[in-house]
């Protein structure tokens, strides 16, 4: 089976992410790469990503179902999908308080928790 190849730049291996992949590894420690250096990786692309995989995640740490999470964070269950699935991504604000939750899921539950019985 041939795998397709890719239209544009990759195709013709002129981007710096291709020049970098047939570097040596001595060449890559001295040349970091950042988002810069594809613009197809934009932070506008990698964010809801980024987000959509930390909120499986801590969803997974949880051992929550999607209905118990969305009812945790007081959101829509279709959100919640929604953002999963990156069919839709969460604003900045949101996106900062995933990353808060990411760095301790049972922490934040027991808050989120607490807050609700009260």
């Amino acid at each position: 089976m041939s795998a397709s190849i890719p239209s544009g730049r990759a195709a013709r291996g002129s981007s710096r992410c291709e020049r970098r992949m047939r570097g040596s590894k001595s060449d890559l420690a001295d040349d970091p790469m950042t988002l810069d250096d594809n613009p197809d990786w934009s932070e506008a692309v990698v964010a809801p990503l980024d987000s959509a995989l930390k909120l499986q995640a801590i969803r997974a740490r949880l051992r929550l179902s999607q209905s118990a999470f969305a009812a945790l964070l007081r959101i829509p269950r279709s959100t919640l999908q929604n953002w999963e699935q990156g069919r839709t991504a969460p604003d900045s604000f949101v996106r900062h308080v995933i990353d808060v939750i990411y760095d301790d899921p049972e922490g934040m539950r027991q808050r989120l928790e607490r807050d609700s019985a009260a």
